[in-house]
């Protein structure tokens, strides 16, 4: 074997092993929804609607001290016939003292039995943990205990280590320190100090979103973050266009979308934001773990639809169009996959329809009918979707499990996205890598 034959193969096994589990080659993306479970929507109807399987379904759990079994989301995924993801996410509802280990061993050994049959398993655990909306919310030293022995028990749990992957997502940094939360932290706790980043006394914008709850490197496999767009200014009661490059800002933290670019801090070279030291090593890749852009379809205390604007589907396109386009994956490389949030609900002030594929059964919105307000977003996302080469479909399979490369087609059976050489590479480079050791002292000798 030549030299440079030589130096090229190991090479391209040693960056498809660098590769973390369910990471997707670079220019493609995981797809998929959190779908609306418990008002009758499920992955079945979504492939239907959709005309595509995505690569990946989310719901989720809570775990005080026992577990909400996800008994019922398993099944729902099991009835795609697919190779679909399995993306859990799971709440410590009542915070973190009320988690036990018996309820994470319960949680430990779903997962194990799910890769066990070869399901793909992504695990978001108390997710938006910078946020001061949920009970375990801006509690860092508590977090970072927690994360720490629910990811050792479940990855311990868990044989086929390729098959699992563990999400850190905080929310975006846009609106950090989220002040006036029913959980907000207060200067008289423990852990301010810890979040006062610079020092000032103050917990502000200027202080680190991120970093005092990241828990190493070793202890995570993805990163990614909740975004959404609400609107122009606050209350978030009006109908607009995001802003272009929205979704840029928030995760390079430009303007008035933060101060900290998660992006540079863990998926490239671990200096993002200026954070001295940096807690990672960067490379992580990357999720929007979930999304939509906000349309507000009624203001509290008034009669009649909220004000139309620039409209639902003009709305919505505009912002899932930021993120699904070749520019932005090849100038964030590291980002890999994307999660719609699929429901309708009040929040603050407005009754809000996040979904991108429209609600399956009935509709929220009293002033409208279901046909009015998701075929049109729903068409107009299809049409997208038809020109997107670089969204990983699922695979068609007579039973669960798939490879951890994806990207098939689910009406035809066939590989739309990657080569057989690509998936095949996979395969070999698990092999090469027992030997990349030994190639790499022999590569000296020639």
């Amino acid at each position: 074997m030549k030299p440079t034959t030589l130096t090229a193969l190991l090479a391209t096994a040693a960056s498809v092993l660098a590769q973390v589990p369910l990471e997707p080659p670079n220019g493609k993306i995981l797809f998929g929804p959190w779908y609306d479970r418990l008002h009758g929507d499920t992955p079945s109807l979504i492939t239907q609607r959709l005309g595509h399987a995505p690569s990946m379904f989310q719901s989720d759990i809570n775990m005080t001290d026992t577990l909400q079994m996800p008994t019922e989301f398993i099944r729902q995924v099991d009835d795609t016939h697919t190779d679909t993801i399995l993306y859990l996410t799971v709440y410590p509802i009542m915070g973190f003292d009320a988690v036990n280990d018996n309820a994470i061993r319960d949680l430990a050994g779903v997962v194990a039995d799910q890769t066990k049959k070869g399901r793909r398993v992504f695990m978001r655990y108390a997710s938006e943990m910078n946020g001061g909306w949920f009970r375990y919310g801006q509690q860092p030293t508590k977090f970072l205990a927690s994360w720490k022995k629910v990811t050792d028990i479940v990855r311990a749990a868990v044989t086929d280590k390729h098959l699992f992957a563990v999400v850190w997502a905080p929310n975006a940094s846009n609106g950090y320190p989220f002040a006036g939360g029913e959980y907000s932290v207060h200067n008289t706790s423990a852990d301010w100090s810890i979040l006062d980043t610079n020092g000032d006394g103050l917990l502000t914008a200027d202080d680190d979103p991120y970093s005092p709850y990241y828990p190493g490197d070793d202890y995570v496999d993805w990163v990614g973050f909740s975004a959404y767009h609400y609107g122009s200014v606050w209350p978030w009661e009006q109908n607009v266009l995001p802003v272009p490059g929205q979704i840029e800002f928030m995760l390079t933290g430009t303007g008035k979308w933060g101060n900290f670019s998660m992006y540079h801090m863990f998926c490239e070279d671990g200096s993002g934001g200026g954070v001295q030291p940096p807690v990672s090593n960067g490379g992580k890749p990357f999720m929007i773990t979930e999304t939509g852009g906000t349309y507000h379809m009624y203001i509290n205390g008034k009669t009649g639809p909220a004000p139309d604007g620039v409209g639902r589907v003009a709305l919505k396109q505009a912002w899932w169009k930021q993120f699904l386009n070749k520019t932005f994956i090849a100038k964030f490389p590291k980002y890999k996959a994307i999660s719609t949030f699929e429901f309708q609900k009040y929040e603050e002030t407005t009754l809000r329809d996040f979904t991108t594929l429209g609600p399956h059964n009935g509709t929220y919105d009293p002033f409208t009918t279901k046909s009015d307000q998701d075929q049109p977003v729903l068409e107009a996302f299809k049409k997208d979707v038809a020109t997107y080469d670089f969204i990983i479909w699922a695979n068609v399979s007579g039973q669960t499990g798939g490879n951890a490369g994806g990207g098939g087609d689910s009406k035809t059976g066939t590989d739309r996205s990657t080569s057989a050489g690509e998936r095949s590479l996979v395969g070999w480079a698990t092999i090469l890598g027992v030997a990349v050791g030994g190639l790499v002292s022999a590569l000296t000798m020639f």
